[in-house]
């Protein structure tokens, strides 16, 4: 009875947040192009919203109705016929078994994977050792001409051997940036500065939170490839939203672009067997060419909040239409 129970109770899960993302994703969709949002800040927290809300949407009604009878059947319920679609699995027990083991078994290994992840970027500091910056250097001047600008507080910096382009920050309480020896030797300090000050973007807008939540979330919904598909969106529009924030920190906005592109050359330059290890940002033309694209585009002071009252209010549609109308 229990296994029974616990089926029904993922499958409608599992129906209803699928197709409460994919109408969401609809909703966000219209919403982008009719407004035209041009901000990559503001197009990923909206693509947020049909992860987030949906997410929230199930668990927040079942709290308020711990029995389902007392919930008055909402319109995607009654249209998708869930009770119907999954009736029969009562009379399947062995289907039941398998379904449960699956279910069970991909989410205890996404969640032991999500563990050790994390305890990896809390002990990835000890592998590296500290860079000693020496004063008047190349990377000295670019890391204190982009901080002195962004505001942003020093950053612990570590170097790791690789002769590969690699820069990333990672962290949460404490901040550290962490650059390959193969960077500081390759790139000249127009490219140092571009990428430090991608970087030091990424630590003003506290990245860091955002890539676990939104890798949380991703590894959660993993019955959900619509989810999967935003998720990713989500990440490469926080990639755009560092590089609007690169331009207002670091060299300009051309001088930027042109760096991005000598960057990219010099990646793809790499031995095949170390290019896959290079920056992900560098690793093909098309991205390359997409964020200088996007870079050359005018979408004004990206450090000035914009699009708050259509994020907010498309927050509010779409929480009172998936927890009482959908």
């Amino acid at each position: 009875m229990f296994e029974a129970n616990l089926l029904r109770s993922l499958n409608i899960y599992v129906v209803e947040n699928i197709s409460h993302t994919l109408l969401s994703a609809v909703v966000v969709a219209i919403v982008l192009a009719v407004f035209r949002v041009k901000r990559p800040s503001s197009r990923l927290r909206l693509l947020l919203l049909p992860v987030v809300v949906p997410f929230l949407a199930a668990p927040f009604y079942y709290v308020l109705y711990p029995e389902r009878s007392r919930l008055a059947l909402l319109p995607v319920d009654a249209w998708l016929n869930v009770d119907a679609l999954i009736g029969g699995y009562g009379h399947l027990p062995l289907l039941s078994h398998v379904l449960i083991a699956i279910v069970l078994g991909i989410a205890s290994f996404l969640l032991i994977k999500g563990l050790i992840s994390l305890v990896a970027m809390f002990c990835l500091p000890r592998q590296y050792r500290r860079l000693s910056i020496r004063q008047g250097s190349r990377f000295h001047r670019a890391l204190t001409s982009v901080l002195g600008r962004s505001g942003v507080k020093w950053p612990t910096v570590l170097v790791s051997p690789e002769r590969t382009i690699q820069c990333c920050t990672f962290g949460f309480m404490r901040r550290y940036l962490l650059i390959s020896q193969g960077a500081l030797d390759r790139l000249s300090s127009a490219e140092l500065e571009a990428m430090v000050a991608h970087e030091v973007g990424h630590l003003h807008r506290g990245d860091g939170w955002l890539g676990f939540i939104v890798v949380s979330l991703r590894n959660m919904l993993f019955f959900n490839p619509v989810a999967y598909l935003l998720c990713q969106r989500v990440l490469k529009e926080a990639e755009l939203a560092a590089d609007d924030l690169a331009v207002a920190f670091g060299p300009g906005r051309l001088a930027y672009a042109e760096s991005l592109v000598s960057i990219g050359r010099s990646c793809q330059e790499l031995p095949n067997n170390t290019r896959s290890l290079a920056t992900y940002f560098f690793r093909d033309r098309a991205s390359i060419k997409a964020r200088v694209l996007h870079i050359l585009g005018d979408k004004g002071n990206p450090r000035v909040p914009g699009d708050n009252w259509l994020i907010a209010a498309t927050s509010a549609g779409l929480v009172v239409g998936l927890f009482f109308v959908c």
